[in-house]
């Protein structure tokens, strides 16, 4: 889910612009958006344990840390295929 999150804020420009953050809060409903999902998302997960057959109690501070650390991962990944994209490689 946190790929996917940070992944939209790399969707949001197509022609391979290096700021991918470039006016977003001006979109009101987009971060809204995300930043929902974002509290969903950790809500389902801490507190949904039988409900959703997520580990009981939640994830760790250190799970959690390593989660989103892999969703930010994305964001560097993106620029670097913008820069190939950029070089018509």
């Amino acid at each position: 889910v946190w790929m996917q999150l940070f992944n939209e804020v790399n969707c949001r420009n197509l022609q391979g612009e290096f700021n991918v953050f470039k006016g977003m809060f001006r979109n009101w409903l987009f971060v809204f958006i995300l930043f929902t999902t974002g509290i969903i998302q950790i809500l389902m997960i801490q507190y949904g344990s039988h409900a959703l057959h997520v580990h009981e109690g939640g994830l760790s501070m250190e799970h959690w840390l390593l989660c989103v650390a892999l969703g930010v991962g994305s964001l560097p990944v993106q620029q670097v295929i913008n820069f190939f994209v950029a070089q018509n490689i």
